[in-house]
């Protein structure tokens, strides 16, 4: 999000987008404190981190958010 806000050409929208950012970020933290609790955290997170490496390596480059 931080860098879809950063090619805005309007000012107002970018610190919209820049705030977004930092409170994803902030989830994104917090759920991996959480998850970190539970057992077999390590083992699902690796399986997870292999996946997604695997999908950014397949999925064609193009500007999106979902």
């Amino acid at each position: 999000m931080r860098l879809l806000g950063l090619g805005l050409p309007d000012s107002e929208l970018r610190q919209f987008y820049r705030r977004l950012a930092d409170a994803e970020k902030g989830h994104g933290e917090l759920f991996i404190r959480l998850a970190r609790r539970c057992d077999g955290f390590a083992e699902r997170l690796e399986q997870m981190l292999r996946l997604e490496a695997r999908l950014v390596r397949e999925l064609p480059l193009r500007p999106a958010i979902h």
